[in-house]
């Protein structure tokens, strides 16, 4: 993935479908489980790392095909949010992503 390109369309105004497309394009199915069964679940994800968005499109949009109640069911509330970008976000500027790209969604 193009970092600049991820970088631009995260300081712009952009609508939560594109944000999820553009920075969690490289979460598959396996990705998802793997960081569910390692103790972070979906909703700290939501939580912590896409603070702006809308838990329900998170879900939509990168967990299709995953039990998304299975996923998200467990809040955990002490997830560091550099260690769920380096766990689910792969090829992408996970500083960008995480401090730049989720914090200007309206």
């Amino acid at each position: 993935m193009d970092q600049a390109a991820v970088s631009d369309a995260a300081l712009t105004e952009v609508d939560q479908a594109a944000v999820c497309d553009a920075a969690l394009t490289e979460m598959d199915q396996a990705a998802v489980s793997d960081v569910s069964l390692t103790g972070v679940d979906q909703a700290a994800v939501c939580d912590v790392s896409l603070t702006e968005m809308d838990q329900a499109a998170v879900s939509d949009v990168s967990l299709t095909g995953v039990d998304q109640a299975a996923v998200c069911d467990v809040v955990l509330t002490e997830v560091d949010q550099a260690a769920v970008c380096d766990a689910v976000l792969t090829e992408v500027d996970q500083a960008a992503v995480c401090d730049a790209a989720l914090t200007e969604i309206d």
